[in-house]
């Protein structure tokens, strides 16, 4: 490759740094996006329960609830679960995407160092964070828990939705507490496990 005229240098600089700027504010975006949907579905679940709590506390004629109650119990636990299930999924493709964009942004740097580091003698000890390496197996495990512990909005979501296929379960068929309480709790380990699965695995 030849070497750099100074309008190329200035030109290339302006470029990367223009780059940068567009990725992060793309992932400041996208993280907002995050939050909203976030959000939103806590908005739409305690709306629900609430209506439900005003459903089963009316002053019923002879304290007898009307069947249409549990009807409508039973239609709303599995809506907010279907809804849980695919703000799920639609959370892990924003973690995907966050993840992308911070690699970009520290591929960016490193190309910009490595370019520019003659002429600033700071850039050569300048050190990029990588995440383009797959985690090694031995480490994996542990990375997965730090990101459970990390209490996101995506393992948030999937202890939520194992509460809410609880209540469905347990709503809606002749499941005892127990067994619908440990299907719950089994559900939200799988998510929990999936929801934490690297993004950047070849």
């Amino acid at each position: 490759m030849g070497a750099f005229t100074e309008g190329n240098r200035e030109a290339t600089r302006e470029i990367m740094l223009k780059d940068l700027e567009i990725i992060e504010e793309s992932i400041r975006h996208n993280e907002d996006t995050g939050e909203k949907r976030f959000n939103f579905f806590i908005t739409v679940v305690t709306a629900v329960v609430a209506g439900l709590v005003a459903l089963w506390t009316q002053d019923y004629p002879e304290r007898v609830v009307p069947l249409y109650v549990s009807q409508v119990t039973k239609l709303a636990c599995l809506a907010m679960l279907l809804f849980g299930l695919l703000s799920f999924r639609r959370m892990m493709h924003r973690d995907g995407v966050t993840d992308r964009y911070k690699r970009i942004t520290h591929y960016i740097r490193r190309r910009y160092r490595d370019t520019f580091k003659d002429d600033v003698r700071a850039l050569a000890d300048y050190e990029v964070v990588e995440m383009l390496e797959a985690p090694k197996e031995r480490g994996d495990l542990e990375k997965r828990a730090r990101r459970i512990l990390q209490g996101g909005y995506t393992p948030s979501l999937a202890l939520m939705n194992g509460m809410l296929l609880t209540a469905t379960l347990h709503t809606s068929t002749a499941l005892g507490v127990e067994l619908a309480i440990w299907s719950g709790a089994a559900l939200t380990v799988v998510l929990w496990v999936v929801g934490s699965a690297p993004h950047n695995k070849k």
